[in-house]
């Protein structure tokens, strides 16, 4: 194990134990912009430092996709802040990985007065392809990795996250809240292969479904 690895190990356990082991006796703390980064570290699966940025890049390509349904196929704003949530996910995941440190989400955000969802859609799948592009540089063709160009790559992914929950009037500490109350779902203990297959999340909320149509 790298030294690197064995830190992140030891940030996984120590903010592992910040969350419950058991949901029914739970008590969910309010996610801030300034705590988010260790709840959602607690879900990360911890790989070879490399395979960690790869991982994460490959995961905000998904998650940007899945956002761009919503361009075609009508999605609630649940839907969206459930996808800006992943988003913002993958983002600590990175950072976090490469540098040791939580991501900072307390970022300005400029005036889009009049952008589409469309052009929001377009100029966030910019920046995360530009994510991807410098880690693959980095993964496969041996290329340095310019870790200022990262951080400002993930800040400009995280300053359309932000853009992108005004539009759909919703606070961004809540997409950071139903995140994390999602993942505590997913993960009641620790992250398992196990519990990722199978997203007890989402038969939760295949249930919730189910009752309400009846």
């Amino acid at each position: 194990m790298t030294p690197q690895e064995a830190a992140l190990a030891e940030v996984a356990r120590q903010f592992r134990d910040l969350m419950f082991t058991d949901p029914k006796e739970a008590t969910m703390p309010a996610i801030t912009t300034q705590n988010y980064g260790q709840f959602a570290w607690r879900t990360a699966k911890i790989l070879p430092p490399t395979a960690m940025l790869v991982h994460g890049a490959l995961g905000l390509l998904t998650e940007v996709s899945e956002l761009a349904e919503a361009n075609v196929v009508l999605k609630t704003a649940d839907y969206v802040a459930k996808e800006l949530g992943d988003i913002v996910w993958f983002c600590n995941y990175i950072h976090t990985s490469r540098f040791g440190g939580f991501i900072n989400l307390d970022v300005a955000v400029p005036d889009r007065a009049g952008s589409s969802f469309s052009q929001d859609t377009f100029g966030l799948l910019t920046k995360v392809g530009e994510v991807g592009t410098v880690i693959k540089a980095y993964a496969f063709y041996d290329k340095p990795l310019n870790d200022d160009d990262l951080r400002g790559l993930l800040q400009d992914v995280i300053e359309f996250v932000r853009i992108m929950s005004y539009a759909f009037s919703l606070k961004f500490t809540d997409i950071l809240q139903l995140n994390i109350d999602k993942l505590a779902l997913r993960y009641p203990d620790k992250y398992t292969d196990a519990a990722a297959i199978a997203r007890a999340d989402e038969a939760a909320d295949a249930g919730a479904d189910y009752v309400n149509q009846d």
